[in-house]
């Protein structure tokens, strides 16, 4: 007689069966965001950006505080010029370092900062002027005062939108459209038309209003326009003072920074 014959045991790469089903992989999570007052590198997206950044801005503080501490002269202006540069190039790479994580933790709103872009025009608008006016001062005499405060804000409106281009635009965070630019509608033209029907209206209100308070108080406040004396004058600080520098504060402000916060806060 022969012996029954048996199983074969099963081969020790299959697992006997336990009746359990292998619970499923769970999807990925997108990446934790880092900001830029955690300090670490790790887990980072763009960990040069956020090192450089940061290094640069520091240095560019610490040259302004030696600065601010009595340095002087021809040493204090250099040294102000380097942590100028300093500040501009650190404050830029940590707006991108932001940017990158943001976008990365598929944020709506996947930009820099507000602050840090404003933090941004403030030292981009000091080293152009800096670096402008150092050979505009040697022809100063020349240039009529109308001129020159002409030219200092469109400088300014330049760096304001020069900033937004770079830090905001330029990574895709926003587009000029959704910034409000761009986009001419019959609504549009309403505000503008109405805007100039009230505006003979409320200067004539506000300067009785002005005149008043003068009388009452004997203290006549100096002009927010440095007086010229020409109507030249008058028409390039007009120009100035209502129309090149408003644009470029509204896209700054209205448009960029309210965008932001609208899709990182919401309405309220």
């Amino acid at each position: 007689m022969t012996e029954p014959s048996r199983l074969e045991d099963p081969p020790e790469s299959i697992p006997p069966s336990t009746g359990e089903v292998a619970p499923e992989p769970a999807p990925d999570a997108p990446p934790r965001r880092l900001g830029l007052a955690t300090f670490t590198i790790v887990g980072r997206q763009a960990p040069a950006l956020f090192v450089v950044g940061w290094l640069a801005t520091l240095i560019g503080a610490g040259l302004v505080s030696i600065v601010a501490f009595g340095v002087s002269g021809l040493a204090g202006d250099v040294v102000w010029l380097i942590a100028l540069f300093a500040l501009t190039v650190g404050l830029v790479l940590l707006g991108g370092s932001q940017a990158v994580e943001r976008r990365a933790a598929g944020d709506a709103y996947a930009g820099p900062s507000p602050i840090l872009v404003f933090l941004a025009v403030l030292t981009v608008s000091r080293l152009t002027g800096f670096v402008v006016g150092l050979p505009l001062s040697l022809v100063a005499q020349s240039i009529p005062a109308p001129v020159g405060d002409l030219i200092g804000v469109i400088l300014q409106g330049a760096v304001f939108l020069g900033v937004v281009r770079l830090m905001v635009v330029g990574p895709g965070a926003l587009r000029w459209g959704e910034m409000g630019l761009g986009r001419w509608s019959a609504d549009a033209a309403r505000g503008v038309l109405g805007g100039a029907v009230l505006a003979g209206p409320l200067i004539l209100v506000t300067s009785l209003v002005g005149f008043v308070a003068v009388q009452l108080a004997g203290v006549a406040p100096e002009s927010p326009l440095p007086p010229t004396g020409t109507a030249v004058g008058l028409a390039l600080h007009l120009v100035a003072g209502a129309v090149i520098a408003p644009v470029a504060e509204e896209v700054l402000f209205r448009g960029f920074a309210l965008t932001a916060w609208l899709r990182t806060g919401g309405p309220t």
